[in-house]
């Protein structure tokens, strides 16, 4: 009996010798002959070596990292293009602009490209001329800067104008005024544009184009006055200031 025992106990020996991981317990039998039995616990450490595959999912997330990058690129030619439209704005003169030259007040028509005297910055002068046509340049304007594009000044644009009337009481009143030269463009002079002008002596008018002088154009002023005209114009002026109450003389 004792042979089976040590027999027994030396393959035991060589059993757990293969399997390192296995722990030997013996039972004594209850019976009358003694056994042995052997139990094998694995241990956690097997198990333990499964933690790096979530390691290896980990490494996944520099892939979103790329596709944010990419998307972000995009930005800067969104505000290359707005950029561009505002630089590409004129700065000429807005539509019923007053400007002032030589003492003459002038309105501008930017749709027809016109301009028309309203009135003398001065009335304290002896002469006032209208010119034929006038240039009007619009206001200085500065573009912002941006993130991509520098701050930029506009210009502001001249523009020309042709002088084609002269409003109603435009040179009206005037106590010290002798001469007056009206530009060749004008074509209508409104109603009392030179009324009660007593020292009003000359008129030079180099226009061919005038196809009427307003109502009471000439009221007041002098009879010794002198309206020059155009040759071809002499007559025609003669009968139209005549009907504005002009009573003076109309000449070449």
């Amino acid at each position: 009996m004792k042979k089976k025992i040590v027999a027994l106990l030396a393959a035991v020996a060589v059993v757990a010798t293969a399997v390192p991981t296995a722990q030997v317990n013996f039972v004594k039998a209850e019976t009358s002959e003694d056994t042995v039995t052997a139990t094998a616990t694995p241990t956690a450490s097997a198990v333990a070596t499964q933690t790096p595959t979530a390691t290896a999912v980990a490494t996944q997330t520099p892939t979103a990292t790329a596709v944010v990058s990419a998307t972000a690129t995009v930005a800067p030619k969104a505000t290359s293009a707005a950029a561009a439209t505002v630089v590409t704005g004129t700065a000429g003169p807005k539509n019923g602009t007053v400007t002032v030259i030589g003492n003459v007040k002038y309105k501008i028509n930017t749709k027809k490209k016109t301009a028309q005297v309203v009135g003398v910055k001065n009335k304290k002068k002896a002469s006032y001329t209208v010119k034929a046509t006038i240039k009007v340049k619009g206001k200085d304007q500065v573009v912002a800067a941006t993130s991509t594009v520098s701050g930029k000044a506009i210009s502001g644009v001249a523009v020309t104008f042709k002088v084609t009337s002269v409003k109603a009481k435009a040179f009206k009143g005037l106590k010290k005024v002798k001469t007056i030269t009206i530009g060749k463009n004008v074509k209508t002079i409104g109603a009392q544009a030179f009324q009660n002008d007593k020292k009003l002596k000359k008129i030079v008018v180099k226009s061919s184009k005038i196809t009427a002088f307003g109502k009471k154009s000439f009221k007041g002023v002098s009879k010794k006055a002198v309206i020059k005209a155009p040759k071809a114009k002499v007559k025609k002026y003669k009968q139209l200031a005549k009907k504005a109450g002009f009573k003076g003389k109309v000449k070449k």
